[in-house]
């Protein structure tokens, strides 16, 4: 004798469970039927969520070398941009650092305190990491903690960052050191995004629910009390 293995889909479980429901005339019925055509989505994905960055702040002239800045933004909340930096809640960057490796491979570690949304500015509106502009740089390391953890973004989706760390290094992308208003870099955090989607339009099971509904009402008024005339 053969046995016949039979895939079951997430909806017709759920109609299985209507079906259940309704033999015990339970009310629970339309409530399950209700949520048939919808589901909660789980998905790993990448939030983008600042930039770091390394720019001419003043241009070199007349002999002096100029000052470049490390610029770093932080896209979130009011500064949100819906598709390529999707968090509408206001996150900060807490205890964050900027680790500057120059080509003689010394380093200069810069503690930057927390970065709400928006840009680090001094109250001049000036960068606050400038450096000389004839320095040379291997590369720059950004770290932080992100809180808070869960926050949403613009497609209404809950995102729920993997871990509280950021750790973000600029690298060349041309030579060997870092060249200004050219090199630059995502800064992201890595988690699960939850989402209620509908599930695909399909006519019968429409239909299904719809009768299993009238069912449910018929069996209702058969079971009620008749009143004498």
């Amino acid at each position: 004798m053969s046995i016949r293995i039979t895939e079951v889909s997430a909806p017709q479980r759920m109609l299985r469970r209507c079906c259940f429901a309704l033999a015990r005339g339970a009310p629970q019925a339309l409530v399950l039927a209700s949520c048939l055509f919808a589901s909660r989505a789980r998905a790993d994905i990448f939030v983008n969520v600042g930039v770091l960055s390394y720019d001419t702040f003043i241009p070199a002239a007349n002999g002096s070398p100029g000052i470049d800045a490390f610029n770093l933004s932080n896209f979130t909340g009011p500064f949100s941009l819906p598709n390529a930096f999707p968090v509408t809640d206001s996150v900060t960057f807490t205890s964050a650092s900027l680790t500057l490796t120059l080509s003689d491979q010394s380093q200069s570690v810069i503690p930057l305190g927390n970065i709400g949304p928006g840009f680090l500015l001094d109250q001049s509106g000036d960068p606050i990491v400038q450096v000389p502009g004839n320095q040379t740089f291997d590369s720059a390391e950004f770290t932080a903690t992100i809180s808070p953890l869960s926050f949403l973004l613009a497609n209404g989706a809950t995102f729920t960052s993997s871990s509280p760390s950021i750790d973000v290094l600029l690298l060349p992308s041309i030579g060997t050191t870092l060249s200004a208003d050219i090199d630059s870099s995502l800064i992201q955090v890595s988690g699960t995004s939850t989402v209620i989607t509908p599930e695909p339009a399909n006519g019968k099971l429409v239909l299904f629910t719809a009768l299993l509904l009238i069912a449910w009402a018929a069996h209702r008024s058969r079971r009620a009390p008749q009143k004498n005339t």
